[in-house]
Parts: C-alpha cells; sequence; structure tokens
C-alpha cells in the first residue's frame, strides 16, 4: 500500500508534457468514489495550488524537483533555494486573442513577482471543484485556471455509454478534444467502467481507479498499444473472480497486482469531517435544485414544450429523421428534442415514460377508445426521478 504523492507528482508531469490526465473511477455504490477523488484533489492543490498575493487569483505552480535515491527510485522535493526565498515565483498573465483586432489582451493574472514564503494556498471548495452536469462541466472548464482538478462525480448524467448519441453528450466529447492546453485533471466517477463512452474510455483516459472496498483503491494505467480494450477489463475480471462483502480484500489485491496495466494500490483516509459536510451541502443542494426543476413541470407543461419545439424547431428535428437510421421519427428524436426544454436542450422526459405513453396509446386505439387507463393519473418517469405527476385530456 503506497502513499499517491507519487502519483500526483507522475499525473503532474503528464499534464505539464500535454498528455490526457483523464480519470476514470469505479466502484460500488459506498466504496468511496467521492471521497477518494476529493482526497487526491486536496491533496493535489495542495501542492501545486498558489494564490496570488498581488491580484488574488489562483493557479497552479510545479516547484519540485526531483532526484533518486539509493535504490534508483524517485524522490520528489521542494529544493532549498525555493525555501530559502532564492528564487522568485512568477502569477501568470493569461491572454486572450482577439480575432476581430488580432491583438492580445491580458485576461487574468497580473505578472508579478513574489517569494515562496509569500505563499497563499487555495482553499478547497466543493462547489468551485466539483461539476454535476454537463453544464456545469462547460462551466468550469471555461472558468477555472490551467491544471486544475475537476470531479465530474456523477459522470454517469453526461459520460454513459447508453447516451452516445445526445447532443449534449457529443459537444462535450468535442469539447473535451480540444481543451488539451488547458491541462485539467478531470476525473470521472462512474458505477462501472463498462458504464463509460468509449471515446472517453478508450481515446481519452490515461487512468482507472477502482475502488474495491470502502478507501481502498487499486490504480490502472492505460495500455497505450493497439488494442480494443485499454485496461484488459476481462483480465481484470479474471483476477479478481468474484468478491463479496466478506472477500479477502489483501488476496485480491495481491492478484491484481498481476495485471498488465497495475500501477499501484492505495488507502483513502476519512475526509476531514468539515470537508465531507461541505461535499454533501453542495451535493444535496443540487440534487434538490435538480428535484424542484423536474416537478415543476406537468404533462400539460410538456405538451407545451413539444408543441413549440415541433413549431419552431422542426429543421434541426427534420435533420435528426434524414440522419436516422430508418429515416423515421424514433423513441431518441422524441426524447432529445421534442420533449426537451428550449433553452438548455435538455430531455425532461426519460425513454420508458415515452414509451410508456405511446404503448398506452396504442392500447387505447386497439381497444377502440374502451381502454382510458393511459388518461388516469400515472407515475411517470421525469430523468432523474419517478414523480407523480397528473395526465388530463
Amino acid at each position: 500500500m503506497a502513499n499517491y504523492d507519487y502519483f500526483l507528482h507522475y499525473v503532474r508531469r503528464l499534464q505539464e508534457n500535454n498528455f490526457d490526465a483523464l480519470s476514470l473511477v469505479t466502484g460500488a455504490k459506498g466504496s468511496g468514489k467521492s471521497s477518494a477523488c476529493i482526497a487526491l484533489a486536496r491533496k493535489y492543490i495542495d501542492m501545486y495550488g498558489f494564490v496570488c498575493p498581488f491580484c488574488g487569483i489562483d493557479f497552479y505552480k510545479n516547484v519540485y524537483a526531483i532526484k533518486k535515491d539509493s535504490l534508483g527510485n524517485p524522490q520528489f522535493y521542494i529544493p532549498d533555494y525555493v525555501k530559502n526565498d532564492k528564487c522568485w515565483i512568477q502569477c501568470p498573465e493569461n491572454r486572450e486573442l482577439d480575432l476581430r483586432t488580432g491583438q492580445k489582451r491580458i485576461v487574468s493574472g497580473c505578472g508579478h513577482k513574489f517569494k515562496y514564503s509569500q505563499r497563499k494556498k487555495i482553499v478547497w471548495q466543493a462547489q468551485k471543484q466539483i461539476a454535476y452536469s454537463n453544464e456545469d462541466v462547460i462551466k468550469k472548464i471555461f472558468s477555472l485556471p490551467n491544471f486544475s482538478p475537476i470531479i465530474c462525480d456523477e459522470a454517469i448524467n453526461f459520460a454513459s455509454s447508453l447516451d452516445f448519441a445526445k447532443t449534449e453528450s457529443k459537444e462535450l466529447k468535442k469539447l473535451f478534444t480540444v481543451i488539451r492546453p488547458k491541462r485539467f485533471w478531470v476525473f470521472f466517477l462512474l458505477p462501472e467502467l463498462g458504464w463509460c463512452d468509449a471515446r472517453f474510455r478508450e481515446g481519452m483516459s490515461s487512468f482507472w481507479i477502482r475502488m474495491i472496498d470502502r478507501g481502498e483503491g487499486i490504480l490502472f494505467e492505460k495500455d497505450k498499444g493497439i488494442t480494443k480494450d485499454a485496461y484488459h477489463i476481462q483480465k481484470a475480471e479474471e483476477l479478481m473472480g468474484t468478491v463479496k462483502f466478506f472477500s479477502n480484500m489483501t488476496k485480491i489485491k495481491k492478484n491484481l497486482m498481476k495485471h498488465p496495466c497495475y500501477f499501484d494500490s492505495f488507502h483513502f483516509p476519512e475526509l476531514p469531517e468539515d470537508v465531507y459536510n461541505d461535499y454533501e451541502m453542495v451535493r444535496n443542494a443540487v440534487n434538490l435544485q435538480q428535484k424542484v426543476a423536474e416537478q415543476s413541470f406537468s404533462n400539460k407543461d410538456l405538451g407545451k414544450v413539444a408543441a413549440y419545439n415541433l413549431l419552431n424547431n422542426w429543421d434541426r428535428i427534420s435533420v435528426g429523421v434524414q440522419r436516422s437510421r430508418d429515416l423515421r421519427l424514433g423513441y431518441d428524436i422524441l426524447t432529445n428534442e421534442i420533449f426537451a426544454d428550449p433553452l438548455t436542450r435538455k430531455r425532461m422526459v426519460s425513454d420508458v415514460t415515452v414509451r410508456n405513453w405511446v404503448r398506452g396509446i396504442g392500447d387505447y386505439v386497439k381497444s377502440k377508445g374502451e381502454s382510458v387507463v393511459v388518461f388516469d393519473t400515472a407515475k411517470d418517469e421525469v430523468v432523474g426521478e419517478n414523480v407523480e405527476l397528473e395526465v388530463k385530456l
């Protein structure tokens, strides 16, 4: 069981060399995925995070040097000339190109120099570093400084292989392919590795952390060779075998060391109470906000939304029909285009709900109007929640 400081230094050097540092974190519910990522992100911020004493912006700077011990193992340390204020640390000036004038302008940073003893550290804030939706991820990509850690706590909402065809998922994948110069360290938290969209899993990720028990994680590094399975999942299944609540985790960890992608295993301690409470408060607030937004729409409202989209967004809907396999209106277009919020383009009902609606109307038609169950009060599944809605003619 190793200290994960070395892993953080390894990630930092990947970032500096413009490699992807996307890390996939999977495990059963309650295995501590979120706590593990918060622990890694907090340690990373403590090691590399700076707040400029002049302009107050956050930035990340690597002041560590490396040497090898007697066994040839790398050792990372802050040199004495840094700690003794014999060098300067400069606040970076981030510039932006104005395409209209061709001029570069400073958008953040002041360029002032200061000593290491003047360093102010970035304070961990769950609301600033953790994202829960496509919109939240995009907002953080454009607002956080280069090298920032971003934790996507419910990545199933936008990185799922089930939603690969959704417009917002496509746009996010495109964005991730062009943000490499910002060199973020992004975490995707998912129940299972197979649930992750293949473009993220095979093409953009570099690491997989599998939580095998509460606070116990196995780190795998992606196979960069030519392979259809970059993490050799089948091999991992064979080595892990059947895992139950009282399985011998020591034996399982020893078996997984034989995996070709095995990097290390880590123990993540419990988070400080105030840190975990801050995380819980943000998560609960986000979930409550989503639930209120979902429940605020009745089925009559959904009918209004569908009417609006059909009248005003038909060109986009018709393009989707023309690109479909059968050249017809399908459930995917119904949920992602017709029953989508006209402002955010987020779907407002689940695929299951729409299928139930269509099936119910089909039964009504077949019965020649005798079956009216479909028009009674029913439970309809709004995305993310089972919310009881009243259906009225």
